[in-house]
């Protein structure tokens, strides 16, 4: 017996205000809720001149060997780096900034500066005090001249999530009156500051960053929307805008769609404040305060959202502390240890916390770009035995004969990943072929600490299957070389005892021509055609991943299930591919308009299969592929979680 009520017509506004994200309830089969959702599209390709960024702040902007990890990082992607040296209120500023400045320069990375932030006045104290105003502005001018003479252009990001950040109030924390004053005072203060930076380097872009709440619909949107206009009075609009937003705050309480919505208004309400003009946005990697860690799914909703709202730029924060990881559905590698382990390591960062999961953002990221082809990269593995963190430094030589450092490989920063925890995989990912790969790959390693070289495998590259550094080195011993060997464009196995202090040179024979064969048949033996399926949807310019959801179906002897009608549509019929155990099952990227009457409807179907749940969930797609043996998990282990990060369920 089933019946369905109507959901109510709601606005975004009311679905972000919504305690729990829901904003009806159904009754069917039993006891049943579920929220409206619409379909909406990605971008096919992104536009040539966008530019993704990576953010450099604390121990990895004052850690040499940490940044220069970072800036190898963004080399090797070509990514912008966000300089973060936001105190100018010190005599010394300029010295701060100058190595980092230059290093990236000798780099050759596009380095962005974020400053600007009240440290020693207050906001009213900027207006008031004309001589403490000044000191600000002549330290602020000498940083944008150093800036000027390193870079081309070059952004320069003042703020950093205003009012939360700096002096807005007396004694410095986000108060109300520090919002009072970001309304009040933030005018004056932005169009001094960006008319000092005019004065020195009139080249330079000078933009904005307000914190979240200020500029998203559910929360004062109007606070960000005045201190623009106020600007724009005052002939002094920023070139473009910066923010961040980390779903999580949303999304473990009020699900995906609404965290999703906040992305949307957040980037839309930014550019509609600097009158169109570009806006980068920062998304969630990390573990946030409420020891929430995000999905692959989460990450994946982040990024294809961000670009469905045409984000100019795309970064992943890198939190400069540790978190453990007690809340979130099916968090990616999380992060396990306890803090104490850590003490005061200025290592410590989620570039090493959770170095897999950081790379996995990214791994998704980077197809997303214009000209990016996987078929020109390749990855880098390197077997080991145990490892200390960062002991060992890995260049290759160009096919021009050029070394080029890219990266310090080795060991964790992590309670997840100990240090002396047997053999481990590094991976280097996304490499370039053209410039690291002829006929001979030649790898450098230099040691600090000692261990033995088991292998070097050149993979091709493969974002559809990305594979942690622990998975990686389950794959490659248990499997050995005899069937690894076929996923490899060469490989060198012979083991070197790589000593501290010592240059280790290893020559690895690559056969270009050889086809790229994906981790599938490693990873996922058991979903090859499935994941066919999704791999050639995807491809499709005309595959929208947000018109898409993952169904996921809860009953007993579902290796029978013929049909599952969902709006008189059959979702096998209707979805991409699907998957079958006899407890769960799977139906991948069914669309969205079989959603349309908000009612998720559980059936009993032929062939003896019996349904006794039924999930919408989010299009996770080929790169964040949930098996239904996991998804049966999932369900198991937490029903309600599955229900809140749902779109629409059902259950009898």
């Amino acid at each position: 017996m089933t019946g369905r009520r109507a959901l109510p017509d709601v606005t975004r506004r009311d679905w972000l205000r919504t305690t729990g994200g829901v904003a009806g309830s159904l009754l069917v089969a039993g006891d049943v809720s579920g929220r409206k959702t619409a379909g909406r599209s990605v971008p096919a390709v992104r536009n040539d001149d966008q530019q993704d960024f990576v953010w450099l702040n604390g121990s990895l902007r004052t850690t040499d060997r940490l940044r220069d990890n970072v800036l190898a990082f963004a080399d090797r992607h070509d990514l912008a780096v966000v300089l973060v040296k936001t105190n100018v209120n010190v005599p010394d500023v300029v010295d701060a900034v100058r190595p980092h400045v230059e290093a990236a320069a000798e780099r050759g990375v596009d380095v962005w500066l974020n400053t600007g932030i009240l440290n020693q006045l207050t906001a009213e104290e900027f207006v008031t005090d004309d001589d403490g105003r000044e000191r600000h502005l002549d330290r602020l001018r000498s940083v944008a001249e150093l800036y000027r003479d390193r870079v081309d252009g070059g952004r320069i990001v003042l703020w950093q999530e205003a009012p939360v950040s700096g002096r807005w109030a007396e004694g410095g924390k986000w108060t109300a009156e520090s919002v009072a004053n970001l309304r009040e005072h933030g005018p004056a203060v932005f169009a001094a500051q960006r008319e000092a930076i005019r004065d020195v380097a009139p080249d330079i872009d000078v933009g904005i960053f307000v914190h979240f709440p200020y500029v998203v619909d559910s929360k004062t949107p109007e606070t960000y929307a005045n201190l623009l206009s106020s600007l724009r009075d005052r002939d002094a609009l920023p070139d473009f805008a910066f923010v961040d937003f980390y779903r999580g705050w949303y999304e473990k309480d009020a699900g995906a769609e609404p965290a999703n919505d906040a992305i949307r208004s957040l980037i839309e309400n930014a550019r509609e404040g600097v009158d169109g003009r570009e806006v980068f946005y920062m998304g969630q990697a990390h573990t946030i305060n409420p020891n929430h860690t995000p999905s692959r799914t989460a990450m994946r909703q982040d990024l294809w959202t961000a670009l469905d709202a045409d984000a100019d730029g795309v970064g992943w924060y890198s939190r400069n502390q540790y978190k453990r990881t007690r809340t979130g559905f099916d968090p990616y590698v999380p992060n396990e240890g306890d803090a104490e382990e850590f003490g005061d390591r200025p290592d410590v960062s989620t570039f090493t916390v959770a170095r897999d999961r950081y790379q996995y953002a990214w791994s998704g990221t980077h197809p997303t770009r214009q000209g990016y082809d996987p078929r020109e990269r390749f990855d880098l593995w390197v077997h080991t035995d145990a490892v200390g963190f960062h002991d060992h430094s890995v260049s290759l030589r160009s096919t021009d004969g050029d070394w080029t450092f890219l990266a310090d490989i080795g060991g964790y920063a992590d309670g997840e990943y100990r240090f002396d925890d047997g053999p481990h995989v590094s991976i280097l990912r996304g490499l370039d072929r053209e410039r690291f790969l002829g006929d001979t790959l030649d790898l450098r390693i230099e040691s600090r600490g000692e261990t033995t070289l088991r292998g070097v495998y050149v993979r091709p590259c493969d974002p559809d299957t990305f594979v942690s550094e622990r998975e990686a080195t389950e794959i490659v011993p248990d499997r050995g070389f005899g069937t690894f060997g076929q996923f490899c464009l060469g490989h060198s196995t012979g083991r070197a005892t790589l000593a501290d202090g010592d240059t280790t040179r290893v020559a690895v024979s690559v056969d270009r021509r050889r086809p790229s064969v994906p981790l599938d048949a490693l990873v996922y033996p058991d979903a090859l055609d499935v994941r066919s399926a999704l791999r050639r949807a995807e491809r499709d310019a005309e595959f929208r991943p947000l018109d898409r959801f993952d169904l996921w179906i809860e009953g007993a002897d579902l290796s029978a299930l013929d049909a599952v009608s969902l709006e008189d549509r059959d979702a096998l019929d209707a979805s991409v591919a699907v998957a079958r155990t006899d407890a769960a099952a799977v139906c991948y990227g069914v669309p969205r308009s079989l959603l349309d009457g908000g009612t998720l409807p559980t059936a009993d179907a032929a062939g003896g299969a019996s349904v006794g749940a039924l999930y919408a969930m989010p299009y996770g797609g080929i790169g964040a592929f949930t098996t239904p043996d996991r998804a049966g998990d999932l369900i198991a282990a937490d029903r309600d979680a599955v229900e809140t990060f749902s779109l629409a369920y059902a259950r009898r």
